[in-house]
C-alpha cells in the first residue's frame, strides 16, 4: 500500500509492505500513478519516503528523562526469549531509535483479558480503579488523596442551535444539579498489562432519547443506544491517567459531557488560554431582561482546566476539546465537565429561551447532529497546589514523536534540547527561523502574575542575541554567556521573544 501526503512543496510517502500477505495491486497501482503525477509537478521540491512492514512488532517502552523541547535516542535490541514463551521480536526492531542501549523485557505486552472486579491498574505514582457504574477512582500515592466518580458520562437534550446551547424546558438536564435519568451501563471490561503500561478498557452503553419531541420542549420516549468505549492507560513514571474515549452516536438533539468531580470545594477555576492562564469564577452573573442572551457557565479552554483548594488540585487536560464548565455539584464540591458532543440540526433558530432572535441564517444543518463514531483524547492529572500539572497537561497536548532510523553517527548528540529554560513557569511557545531567514527565534511567556528571572539556553552557541517584539523588531541587545545562554526578566504574563544570530 502506498500513501501520499502533500504539505506545501514537500510530499511525504509511506509504503507499507508485507512478506506474508497478498498485495492489494489496485491500491498499489493507484499510489504509483499518484506518485508519477507528483514527480511531474514542478511545484514539488522534495520527497520524504518512509517504508514499514506490517509484520513488524510494535514496541512500547517508557522513554524517561527526555529533555524538554528536545530529543533522546534509544537503541532497541532483542533479548533471548525463554522456552516457555514462543513469541519473538522481529529483527526490524533492531533498527528502531538507535544510539543508546535500552534492554527489552521478554514480554512487551500481554494480551487483553476479560477482567473481574476489582478492575485495578497502577504505576509507581497512581492507582486507578474502575467501578461497576463505569466511573473511575484515582488515588495519588504521593499524597494519599482519593478522587471518586471520575469519567462519568452525562447526557442531556439540546434544543438550541450551532451558536447557543439550550436544554429543553421539560428535560431533566435543566433541573438543579443536572443529574440526568439515564446512567451508562457497564457492558464489559478488559485489562492489559505490560512492563511499560497498564490499560483498562471499559465498554459502556448509554440509553439515549433518539431526538427532541416534535414540540422541541422535551425529548422523545424512543431510546437508542449510545455506545461508549474508554481506554484508560497508566504509563510508568507518568503522573497522568490518559484516556481515549470512542463514542458511537446514534441520537440527535443532545449534548454529551464527561464529568470529573474534585474531592474539595473551589470558588474559581484556571483555564489554559492564549499566552496566559485565565482565572474565572464558578457560576454565572445575575440575569435580567436587558440581556440578549442568557449567561452560560460554559467557557473556552485550550490545553486544560484546573481547580484547587490551596492544597489539592485536579486538572483535566485535552486535545481539541475547547468547551468546559466548572460547576458546584450536589456535594458542594467543584466538578469539571468537558463537552464531547453537541448535536443540533440548525445553524440558527429563534424559538428557544436562551437567546432573543436569530444569531445567523435559519439553515438546516443535518451534519451537525454528529451521527457516527467519534474519538476524544483527555487526561486526568491529580496533584498538589503547584504548576507541575500544567506541564503535564502541555506534555499531553503535544505528545512525543517517535522516529526510527538506521545506525549512523549523526550531526547532533544522542540527547539534547532546542531550548532549556529556567524556571518552568516560563513556557516556550515557539522555536522557529526568523521571518527574514537571518536568525532563530525562541518565544515564550510567563505563566504567573509574578515577575520571573529567566535563563534561556539554545541548542548551540550563537554570537548575538536580541530581545525583539512580535514583529521581530529589536528591543534590546542581550549578551550571551559562554554556554550560549541569555538571562532576562519576564513580567507577569509577559510574552518574550529572543532572536539568536551568528
Amino acid at each position: 500500500e502506498l500513501k501520499t501526503d502533500r504539505q506545501g512543496d514537500a510530499v511525504h510517502l509511506e509504503a507499507i509492505v508485507s512478506e506474508t500477505r497478498q498485495p492489494d495491486l489496485a491500491a498499489w497501482q493507484r499510489g504509483v500513478a499518484e506518485i508519477e503525477t507528483l514527480i511531474a509537478d514542478p511545484s514539488v521540491k522534495s520527497f520524504h519516503v518512509r517504508a514499514c512492514s506490517v509484520d513488524a512488532a510494535r514496541i512500547t517502552f517508557s522513554a524517561s528523562d527526555i529533555p524538554g523541547l528536545g530529543w533522546k535516542t534509544f537503541h532497541i535490541v532483542p533479548r533471548p526469549v525463554e522456552e516457555k514463551s514462543p513469541r519473538r521480536i522481529p529483527a526490524l526492531a533492531r533498527l528502531l531509535l538507535p544510539l543508546a542501549k535500552l534492554p527489552i523485557v521478554q514480554r512487551l505486552a500481554s494480551r487483553p483479558q476479560k477482567a473481574r472486579p476489582p478492575y485495578r491498574i497502577e504505576n509507581n505514582l497512581l492507582v486507578v480503579e474502575a467501578l461497576k457504574d463505569g466511573t473511575l477512582t484515582v488515588t495519588n500515592k504521593a499524597t494519599g488523596a482519593v478522587y471518586h466518580g471520575l469519567n462519568r458520562f452525562l447526557d442531556g437534550g439540546d434544543c438550541g442551535d450551532e451558536y447557543n446551547y439550550c436544554p429543553p424546558t421539560e428535560d431533566p438536564s435543566a433541573g438543579p444539579g443536572r443529574r440526568l435519568v439515564a446512567a451508562p451501563r457497564l457492558k464489559s471490561v478488559t485489562l492489559a498489562r505490560s512492563p511499560a503500561q497498564q490499560t483498562i478498557t471499559l465498554n459502556l452503553e448509554l440509553p439515549t432519547p433518539a431526538s427532541l419531541a416534535p414540540d422541541r420542549k422535551s425529548r422523545t420516549r424512543h431510546v437508542v443506544p449510545l455506545r461508549v468505549t474508554s481506554r484508560i492507560t497508566l504509563t510508568n513514571g507518568v503522573p497522568r491517567v490518559d484516556i481515549l474515549t470512542t463514542i458511537e452516536n446514534n441520537a440527535k438533539d443532545h449534548r454529551l459531557r464527561v464529568h470529573f468531580p474534585a474531592p474539595f470545594a473551589a470558588q474559581k477555576a484556571e483555564h489554559d488560554g492564549h499566552f496566559e492562564i485565565v482565572e474565572r469564577s464558578i457560576g454565572v452573573p445575575e440575569f435580567d431582561g436587558s440581556w440578549v442572551e442568557h449567561p452560560r457557565p460554559e467557557v473556552p479552554q485550550r490545553a486544560f482546566t484546573s481547580v484547587t483548594n490551596g492544597q489539592q488540585r485536579l486538572t483535566v487536560a485535552n486535545r481539541g476539546l475547547p468547551e468546559v464548565e466548572v460547576l458546584e455539584n450536589m456535594d458542594g464540591n467543584a466538578e469539571i465537565a468537558v463537552t464531547l458532543l453537541r448535536c443540533v440540526g440548525w445553524l440558527s433558530r429563534d424559538d428557544f429561551p436562551n437567546r432573543k432572535g436569530h444569531a445567523g441564517p435559519f439553515i438546516e444543518t443535518p451534519g451537525a447532529q454528529m451521527i457516527g463514531e467519534w474519538a476524544f483524547d483527555y487526561s486526568i492529572i491529580p496533584g498538589e497546589n503547584d504548576t507541575s500539572p500544567y506541564q503535564q497537561a502541555y506534555a499531553f497536548e503535544a505528545p512525543l514523536r517517535a522516529v526510527s532510523t538506521g545506525v549512523h553517527p549523526g550531526a547532533l548528540p544522542a540527547a539534547g534540547s532546542f531550548a532549556r529554560v529556567i524556571p518552568s513557569e516560563f513556557l516556550v511557545s515557539a522555536v522557529k527561523r526568523a521571518e527574514d531567514g537571518k536568525g532563530w527565534l525562541v518565544r515564550g511567556y510567563n505563566l504567573t502574575a509574578q515577575e520571573a528571572q529567566v535563563t534561556l539556553q539554545p541548542w548551540r552557541v550563537f554570537k548575538k542575541a536580541e530581545r525583539v517584539n512580535l514583529a521581530e523588531e529589536k528591543i534590546e541587545t542581550l549578551r550571551p554567556a559562554k554556554d550560549g545562554s541569555v538571562s532576562f526578566t519576564a513580567k507577569g504574563h509577559e510574552i518574550v521573544t529572543i532572536m539568536f544570530q551568528e
